[in-house]
């Protein structure tokens, strides 16, 4: 039974790593370190000595399987999720269910089907795919802050590119309001069914959670009882060689065992996911502009960054009637990009110029409504 703890720890290490590894939080830590090795380092080699041995056979097969499952839109995904879960629930219910009093099984029934309606409505739901026929209300809902994002046409979709949306290449399509393409739901998450993933998000904490909590207090029960009965006493609760006893005598199944250990490693996972969603709701961003604020902080570290700002140092568009502001980022040689004729003219109407942003304080945020204002936005819209 503890080679299988040992593959499930294993598998959620290796998950939170290739997750999170590449954080910024991370960057000088073991983790940060772990990732590299294993998506950088471990593959490289791997391919070196499968070019040697089978001239690259076998990671063709494995990068097109990966590509396929992680690239594709496909149901792989969701499918082992959902046979993972429902293996998880079917042990809860058979083993650890008839042994909890009547209130703890009433909440047991009402908890277990929670995360496969919040998976139902996640995958079902438009993500806010954006068509000739609703790109004008997106450009409405998103206007643009011309900081991160400024006009500019879909070059797959061939349609004018809203602020905050993006191109999916596994969805063919540009959403409003991306946050980042979830093969767990096999869609992207978007202005229109975020709140529908941060509830699947949440739905498996409480999951995870509640089957940690009663599979322990069944254990529990189950230690106490046989304790009572022998001389001398069991060893402490954690002691691997207890829960071995507890088995050979019949007072718990391997089914406690397998639902305790699971929800223990995977209860950090699903919290971890729930937090950055949760957490950059409050910020104000998505996933996708995280990416984009970086090089911003970046940018401004290096002191490459500039705005154009009016006679009285005030970033033009940041006023009550402005929706943004005018910045560029200097690579050396050239701007990261040209203004724009729009932005051209705004510049001499208003006598805008240049000059160097120093402090994070002369930036603006105009997709942040304040954290209530933030959750209210994703839970109850507006909608595409």
């Amino acid at each position: 039974m503890w080679w299988l703890l040992a593959l499930i720890a294993s598998v959620s290490l290796l998950t939170f790593i290739l997750l999170f590894g590449r954080a910024p939080a991370f960057k000088n830590s073991i983790i940060g370190s772990a990732y590299v090795f294993l998506a950088v380092s471990l593959p490289s080699s791997l391919y070196k000595l499968d070019l040697l041995l089978c001239k690259g056979a076998i990671t063709n097969h494995l990068q097109a399987s990966f590509n396929y499952l992680l690239y594709d839109r496909n149901w792989a995904v969701v499918i082992i999720y959902a046979a993972i879960v429902l293996f998880e629930e079917y042990l809860f219910f058979s083993c650890i269910f008839p042994t909890l009093p009547g209130l703890l099984q009433l909440l047991s029934i009402i908890i277990a089907p929670l995360s496969f309606v919040a998976l139902f409505f996640a995958c079902t739901a438009d993500p806010g795919v954006i068509t000739p026929q609703n790109v004008q209300r997106a450009i409405t809902l998103n206007p643009y802050d011309r900081l991160l994002f400024m006009p500019s046409e879909c070059s797959s979709c061939k349609i004018l590119k809203p602020a905050r949306s993006k191109h999916c290449s596994i969805c063919k399509c540009c959403i409003s309001k991306v946050d980042h393409h979830c093969p767990w739901i096999n869609a992207c998450i978007g202005q229109n069914n975020q709140r529908f993933f941060i509830l699947f998000c949440l739905a498996n904490v409480l999951l995870t959670f509640t089957g940690l909590i009663l599979s322990a207090h069944a254990v529990l029960d189950a230690y106490r009882d046989y304790i009572d009965s022998v001389d001398p006493p069991l060893p402490s609760i954690w002691n691997p060689y207890t829960f071995k006893i507890l088995l050979r005598e019949g007072y718990i199944e391997s089914g406690h065992f397998i639902v305790f250990w699971t929800s223990l490693l995977m209860l950090p996972l699903a919290l971890a996911f729930s937090f950055q969603q949760l957490l950059f709701i409050a910020m104000g961003y998505t996933l996708n502009e995280h990416s984009k604020w970086q090089a911003i902080k970046a940018g401004l570290a290096d002191g490459n960054l500039d705005q154009y700002v009016d006679v009285n140092g005030t970033p033009y568009g940041m006023g009550p009637n402005g929706s943004g502001s005018i910045a560029l980022q200097w690579l050396g040689n050239s701007y990261n990009r040209t203004l724009t004729p729009e932005e051209d003219q705004m510049i001499q109407s208003h006598d805008l110029h240049i000059t160097k942003v120093t402090s994070w304080k002369q930036l603006n945020n105009m997709y942040d409504k304040g954290v209530i204002g933030n959750f209210k936005e994703v839970f109850f819209g507006p909608f595409l």
